[in-house]
């Protein structure tokens, strides 16, 4: 039936004669803007014989309310001026409560306007139509000229386990996709740098509009095909859908597409060379992954990955066992292995210009939340920092649910078991330390050269090794590691900032060579083992990974990351929906490289800072007269719990987005983004100053904003953006949390010199982005923001397959600052690299 509404659908806008142009903007001051999309209104009319078949679809209704409000209010991409989050709860202010209408947006800590709500459809020529989609998660921005700026979004879709959204062709049409999209809009540079300023609309700035993904390659590097139905696919499968013959493995099936990309969830995009001239990848790449999955019972799976493999010793009696020997510190050495490889839900590459998804194998297949890159502080390497569940999959139809897939557990002890301390395997999900992945530009996955146009192989992405974070866990009387045998949840329940754990990066026994296997193989297994080169008399004895919950059970999850952008400085923000979070450092990542020649080093030195430990923060949080709710409750405190006996969370709960940066001043703020399930309304914060000094001192959390809650007033009101798409739940409105989940500086892409030109050009590299980040002040950065609204799937979203709601949201703070520099920044012209190609206007030309 979805697939016969499709093909009407198609048909209604076809035969229904609309027109669609591209007009000339004209701004207040006069200036005559690029093509800005214009709406020139939408004629719905139809035949007798088109109403005859769109009225078989049982979507009828539906589908005509949905154009009804097209025709009349227009509901183009940004043309939603209205906001789904707000300063307070609407019934303690007073504020409006209205279908399709803001709420209190007096927003304590600076201003926030939308750039783009789903559900809105594109008016552009090349692709009218066309609709935002649901739920908006990771996020970026780019120039793809020196006129347009083109903000990038990913969906959390999750195709037919959950409102699956319709479908899109990729590799010329060889294939269809459904479930997550990563789409894009354009919008004019010279309105987008002043929209703060202005109560315009977004789309009165919009230029193009459509999706990134046109092209998909595999974990063997074919491009996907068409689905062999039920039967194994042996060219071209998308192995996050099968097992290793090809064979599809989902709970269910997609009832429109071949395949489905399952729960993209946050990202990043990261720019060419942007650490320095040749520091850093050698493309633009927006960096993505698939979260977690639902499979069929007893069905074996490759798993959600980047593309990896595992290596394990082979005796010489045959037996496999985990590689224990280890070289000291510095060593270039490599274990005595033998590489294999899995697949489960991927980790993805996408290359900005060709609009081509690649799947990650070298990063293990245990499904991710985020990844990011790191500064290798040297031009034959790659540093990617890596965090997530590791084998989020589930057997039946919750999301997330405990009953974990017991035969793939099964095939890994028959295969493995039992682990080093003789008891057999437990599943692995969230039994996972703090990772990176160091990578080497220009080889295969056997160390061999590449050829040039190997896109993954250029950027480091197939020859490379995982690594641990493992310290000392001995509490022995003369033998006291820093956290005296306390693994991460249970110490953070202390830990306050400044308080610093050292350890070491290790390299895990598993690495990736190509080959696709099922995930009883993966490298997510490893974690339950002590590390190599820890065995009894040796330097590093003692030392295990360092995981949340030991290694018979998962404890929290390592959530959202984020990169340290200091030129000089290999590092990155782990957070954890335990509440706590802290600064990674790879100490010595210069001198090891260095020596290394372009192998893979065992081990590096590290260092873990605690910024904020899981403790109480309702005296660091700053309201400035906002986060009031119902009931005299206020938004110092966490209401995951709305028992009117409960008094409220005091730590942070489920912290979720999480995001570093760098300003005028020369300190790194930092944005928070829960997602607890909170039922008045999940909340967003900004921070003071980095710093984690062992001081006594505190940092300070400024409330951005609040959304959703089940006890929202909007919410229960049935209040939604754009107006209908709230749905019902038996007599009354489904109410549910929001989800504020992705965050992005685009002030460098915006700033301007004292003479009023630009601070960087589209052909720049991205080492002129993080300079002109770090030259705005906080209170002038423009920070993009995702917002998520799962409760949102009715109206024209469900209309027309857009899956759930949500806005992607533009924030400019506005907060006490100008204390003295945490960090020093050296002020310099950063070097700009001459590119070998003949300069373009890009592909941003709609």
């Amino acid at each position: 039936m979805v697939a016969q509404f499709q093909t009407a659908l198609t048909a209604v806008l076809a035969l229904s004669g609309a027109s669609h142009v591209l007009g000339k903007g004209v701004r207040s001051n006069g200036r005559k803007l690029q093509n800005v999309c214009v709406d020139p209104g939408l004629d719905i009319s139809m035949s007798e014989s088109l109403m005859a078949v769109m009225s078989t679809t049982g979507m009828w209704d539906a589908v005509m309310d949905g154009l009804e409000q097209f025709a009349t209010d227009g509901v183009s991409i940004g043309s939603s001026t209205a906001l789904l989050p707000e300063a307070n709860d609407a019934a303690v202010t007073g504020a409006t409560i209205e279908d399709g209408q803001s709420g209190d947006v007096n927003f304590p800590h600076g201003n926030i306007k939308p750039l783009a709500t789903a559900g809105e459809r594109s008016v552009c020529l090349e692709s009218y139509g066309w609709k935002i989609t649901g739920t908006p998660d990771g996020l970026g921005a780019y120039l793809p000229n020196d006129d347009t700026v083109r903000v990038v979004v990913q969906s959390e879709g999750y195709g037919p386990l959950r409102y699956e959204s319709f479908k899109f062709p990729v590799n010329d049409g060889a294939a269809t996709f459904g479930g997550s999209h990563i789409q894009y809009v354009d919008y004019d540079r010279e309105s987008l740098s002043m929209f703060m300023n202005n109560a315009d609309a977004a789309s009165t700035m919009v230029t193009g509009a459509g999706e990134m993904i046109e092209n998909v390659i595999n974990l063997k590097g074919e491009p996907v095909g068409r689905r062999n139905g039920e039967s194994p696919t042996s060219m071209g499968a998308h192995f996050a859908n099968t097992d290793a013959n090809g064979t599809y493995a989902m709970l269910k099936m997609v009832a429109e597409a071949d395949w489905f990309l399952q729960s993209l969830c946050s990202a990043h995009l990261e720019q060419q060379h942007q650490w320095g001239p040749g520091i850093g990848l050698e493309d633009d790449i927006f960096l993505t992954s698939e979260e977690w999955s639902n499979y069929a019972l007893d069905q074996l799976f490759v798993g959600l990955s980047v593309r990896k493999l595992c290596h394990t010793i082979v005796l010489e009696s045959g037996q496999q066992r985990q590689a224990i020997s280890f070289t000291r510190a510095n060593s270039t050495s490599l274990f005595p292995i033998h590489v294999s490889s899995t697949y489960a839900p991927q980790g993805h590459a996408l290359d900005i210009q060709t609009k081509t998804l690649y799947a990650l194998g070298g990063i293990t297949q245990g499904g991710f939340e985020k990844i990011i890159e790191v500064n290798p502080q040297n031009p034959d390497y790659i540093i990617l920092a890596i965090s997530g569940y590791n084998g989020p999959f589930d057997i039946n139809d919750h999301v997330p649910d405990k009953l974990y897939p017991e035969n793939m557990i099964e095939a890994r002890n028959v295969e493995y078991g039992p682990r080093a301390d003789g008891n057999n395997y437990t599943f692995t999900k969230d039994i996972v330390p703090f990772r990176i992945f160091v990578g080497v530009k220009g080889k295969l996955e056997d160390g061999s050269e590449a050829p040039a146009d190997d896109f993954l192989a250029r950027n480091g992405l197939k020859y490379g090794q995982m690594y641990g974070f493992a310290i000392d866990m001995r509490n022995d009387t003369g033998a006291v590691g820093p956290t005296a045998g306390e693994w991460r949840d249970a110490w953070h329940k202390t830990a306050t900032n400044g308080e610093t754990v050292p350890g070491k990066w290790i390299a895990q026994p598993w690495r990736w060579d190509g080959e696709v296997r099922n995930f009883q193989h993966d490298g997510s297994w490893d974690y339950q083992n002590p590390p190599p080169g820890t065995e009894a008399g040796s330097e590093l004895e003692g030392y295990y990974w360092w995981v949340s919950n030991g290694i018979d059970k998962g404890g929290c999850k390592t959530e959202h990351i984020t990169g340290d952008p200091r030129p000089d400085t290999s590092a990155f923000i782990q957070g954890s929906t335990c509440g706590y979070f802290g600064h990674l450092y790879i100490n010595d990542v210069v001198e090891v490289l260095a020596v290394a020649g372009g192998e893979l080093p065992t081990v590096f030195d590290g260092s873990y800072y605690v910024y904020q430990g899981e403790t109480d923060i309702t005296e660091q949080v700053v309201l400035n007269g906002a986060g009031r709710l119902p009931d005299g409750r206020n938004a110092t405190r966490n209401w995951d719990n709305a028992d009117p006996e409960s008094t409220g969370k005091v730590t942070f709960e489920d912290v979720d987005g999480l995001e570093a940066f760098q300003a005028a001043d020369g300190n790194m703020y930092l944005m928070i983004q829960e997602d607890s399930g909170n039922k008045y309304g999940e909340r967003m914060f900004i921070s003071s100053p980095l710093e984690h000094e062992d001081d006594g001192e505190d940092l300070t959390y400024y409330f951005v904003a609040m959304s959703g809650g089940k006890q929202n007033s909007r919410q229960v009101a049935g209040v939604g953006v754009p107006a209908g798409v709230a749905c019902h739940d038996g007599e009354k409105f489904k109410a549910d949390a929001h989800e504020f989940s992705g965050l992005f500086d685009m002030s460098g892409l915006l700033r301007k010199n004292d003479d009023g030109t630009w601070g960087m050009s589209a052909s720049d590299t991205g080492v002129a982005k993080l300079a002109n980040n770090a030259l705005v002040d906080i209170n002038d950065k423009y920070i993009l923001v995702g917002l998520q609204a799962g409760n949102f799937a009715c109206g024209v979203i469900g209309a027309f397959q857009a899956d759930r709601g949500g806005q992607w949201l533009l924030y400019q703070p506005s907060i006490p600052h100008g204390a003295v520099p945490s960090v020093e920044v050296v002020r310099q012209d950063f070097p700009q690299e001459e590119s070998e190609d003949e300069e373009t206007d890009g592909d941003g030309d709609d």
